[in-house]
């Protein structure tokens, strides 16, 4: 039986933070992180061009593994976008993708792991 993720898309700073919050996602963990994020872009409205950073840590200062960066995809982007999101979100290691949006970072979500 193919495991199933329950993901939290949230609103961490921006002018969506007060407003209601955005489903929780429940999806196989065989399905990539690229398709997380074709299901992120259509769950938060935003278009690539409007990525300023995206990765992948613990906390928002954490340690990061880049996806995006000042608005450029890494090189190691599509090794990391291969990644299912089983390996993406280990049981125990508390890992969150951040979507930092617009070039200021106005808008900041985070897609986390439910229990």
């Amino acid at each position: 039986m193919r495991e199933k993720f329950k993901l939290s898309i949230q609103c961490i700073r921006g002018i969506y933070v007060e407003h209601d919050p955005l489903p929780t996602l429940e999806i196989s963990g065989e399905l990539l992180l690229s398709d997380l994020h074709n299901i992120a872009q259509k769950t938060i409205h935003f278009e690539d061009n409007e990525l300023h950073d995206c990765y992948i840590a613990s906390t928002m200062r954490g340690k990061r593994k880049w996806i995006v960066q000042a608005g450029k995809w890494k090189d190691q982007c599509k090794i990391e976008l291969a990644r299912t999101i089983a390996e993406t979100f280990l049981p125990g290691t508390n890992r969150k993708l951040f979507y930092f949006l617009d070039s200021t970072g106005d808008r900041i979500f985070q897609i986390r792991r439910r229990q």
